[in-house]
């Protein structure tokens, strides 16, 4: 196995709307959306959370894109956005 770059774009293919979260950390964020997106460039799927997107609205086959927030500069998380562009 080896690190391939990406797009760093795919398609929902499914999603749920966490209520309540077994993470302390996320709590305080309750409800919010966690995607499963395939990615365009390979047969892969990718979990992550999904946001812009009131709880319940997501679509499958929607169009997204990657994004990352830094929490340390050594830890990053990964979410997904509507592609706007794709969309």
């Amino acid at each position: 196995m080896a690190w391939t770059p990406s797009a760093g774009r795919g398609t929902i293919f499914t999603w749920t709307t966490v209520y309540r979260s077994t993470r302390p950390e996320f709590a305080d964020d309750v409800p919010y959306t966690l995607a499963v997106v395939e990615l365009s460039d390979f047969p892969v799927l990718v979990p992550a959370r999904l946001r812009g997107v009131a709880p319940l609205a997501a679509k499958i086959g929607t169009s997204v894109e990657a994004r990352f927030e830094d929490l340390t500069p050594e830890v990053s998380l990964l979410y997904w956005v509507v592609d706007d562009a794709q969309s």
